[in-house]
């Protein structure tokens, strides 16, 4: 019961962006139940939003010594090892869990990102079909495919996205891709107008808010 109660307040602090106090909760439970494989997915999860990704996958290894199949575990190493520029590692995560669960969409579709940042394009193809035909309300893997099919065709990043914009109009995702894309080319009108269109998705997107805010005072001083 005790376990229980400082893994919630792990996972309050977390919700808070209160790291510090999170981990020594998550430290607490483990403590208290350490057969208890949820208390070292929250602690990775929490490490891995910090960036932390070494001390993640540390934390995720001890609790594949409780349970070496669990979906669970493997999903959230794939995920850190992914994030940490290591998608051979991911890909063999990924597929583990999937022995326990093929059926998981979003799996496959960080399959698929894994797969193409090793150059399995083939693969990777795959991987977003299966997560495509398995989940057709998801965007995410439908975006993906495009993009995939548009590299394969030899068109640029900026050219594939902007294209899919004018499908997927409420995919924050394009659009922060898009916004990045414009100011690295120096065309601000156009990144000050993906920030506003996240904006109007949702008001409260931090990196939208605060991306715009730079971009404001940027366009200003070369004004000036």
């Amino acid at each position: 019961r005790y376990a229980r109660t400082w893994n919630n307040l792990g996972l309050a602090f977390t919700a808070q962006g209160k790291f510090d106090e999170a981990q020594k909760a998550f430290e607490k439970a483990i403590g208290l139940n350490p057969e208890m494989i949820g208390y070292y997915t929250n602690m990775g999860q929490m490490l891995v939003q910090q960036g932390k990704y070494g001390e993640a996958i540390s934390t995720l290894n001890k609790a594949i010594l409780i349970d070496s199949v669990s979906s669970e575990i493997h999903i959230n190493l794939g995920n850190a090892h992914q994030r940490a520029g290591r998608p051979d590692y991911a890909v063999n995560h990924y597929k583990i869990a999937l022995l326990s669960d093929n059926l998981d969409a979003e799996v496959l579709n960080n399959l698929g990102i894994a797969e193409q940042d090793l150059g399995l394009i083939e693969n990777a193809e795959e991987s977003f079909l299966k997560a495509v035909d398995l989940a057709p309300y998801d965007v995410r893997p439908q975006i993906n495919l495009k993009v995939l099919r548009g590299k394969r065709m030899g068109k640029n990043t900026l050219e594939i996205y902007e294209e899919i914009a004018k499908k997927y109009w409420n995919s924050i995702d394009v659009w922060i891709i898009l916004a990045t894309e414009w100011s690295r080319i120096g065309k601000y009108p156009k990144a000050l107008f993906a920030y506003n269109r996240i904006l109007e998705i949702d008001p409260k997107n931090e990196i939208a808010t605060t991306n715009k805010a730079h971009l404001k005072s940027l366009i200003m001083q070369r004004s000036n």
